[in-house]
């Protein structure tokens, strides 16, 4: 629930094109994927698609175009 928190918060900031935003959100994003490594024994299905929606995120917020900001 705390990280769901924080995620809307820095979504917020990512809609404003904070720096800041962009970090906390890479952070945050490695976090629940962890998190989700951890519950694979006891849901096998959720938590791969999660993760592999994740690692999309993150790649999405390292390429970066110099135009888009």
């Amino acid at each position: 629930m705390v990280l769901g928190a924080a995620a809307i918060a820095v979504g917020a900031g990512l809609v404003k094109a904070a720096p800041w935003a962009r970090i906390l959100s890479l952070a945050l994003a490695a976090v629940l994927v962890v998190v989700n490594f951890l519950t694979v024994p006891h849901y096998p299905l959720r938590p791969v698609v999660a993760i592999a929606f994740y690692a999309f995120v993150i790649r999405a917020l390292c390429v970066v175009r110099p135009g888009d900001l």
